[in-house]
């Protein structure tokens, strides 16, 4: 039986926030772009800065608009995708509003097939850790890594014993898990996994 390599989409594969950046400005004229922080609480800021109604239809609207289709992947995102697909069970662990949003998983879907993204499973769950802490606790011990870009969510992997990959962004500078493995690509992914 394969090992999981489990994989978030957004900021790993997909470059969802400069789409959103160019939406906001666009449909709503918010520059987003001016706020900076050095943890993964982007939405929050953007929240705190233009109101949470603002914000909310900002998002949703987004997300309805189809450009969750579209959005650029990452340089070398497909090959990545296609060398880990081979080797391991991949499972796309999202925290899009997907779980029960159609719209939004028929976007991500669309996206990856259009992008030649294999993978195996693809589930949208705002708690990435705590889904892996049940199929864990189910019988599923076989997660072999996880690539990520929130530093929190890669904290929260890594304390359950599964090595956490957290993609290098100036959003996530902040303190990791000792075990938590910094890398600049994912190529730098691989290349630790094949050692």
């Amino acid at each position: 039986m394969k090992k999981t390599a489990v994989i978030d989409i957004d900021g790993v594969l997909a470059d969802y926030y400069k789409r959103l950046e160019t939406y906001f400005s666009q449909e709503l004229q918010l520059d987003i772009t001016k706020i900076k922080t050095n943890e993964h609480n982007l939405f929050e800021l953007i929240s705190e800065t233009f109101g949470g109604y603002l914000f909310t239809c900002g998002i949703d609207g987004f997300r309805s608009s189809g450009q969750l289709r579209s959005i650029e992947p990452f340089e070398h995102a497909q090959e990545f995708m296609r060398e880990v697909n081979e080797q391991y069970h991949t499972l796309l662990l999202t925290s899009r509003g997907g779980q029960t949003d159609c719209k939004v998983r028929e976007d991500t879907e669309y996206w990856l097939e259009s992008n030649k993204m294999p993978y195996d499973e693809l589930l949208f769950r705002e708690h990435k850790a705590d889904h892996l802490r049940y199929r864990m606790g189910m019988g599923n011990p076989n997660i072999s890594f996880m690539v990520e870009d929130n530093g929190k969510t890669a904290n929260q992997v890594a304390e359950l014993g599964i090595t956490s990959y957290l993609l290098n962004k100036e959003y996530n500078q902040i303190e990791t898990h000792p075990d938590v493995i910094r890398v600049n690509t994912l190529k730098e992914v691989l290349e630790n996994e094949n050692k």
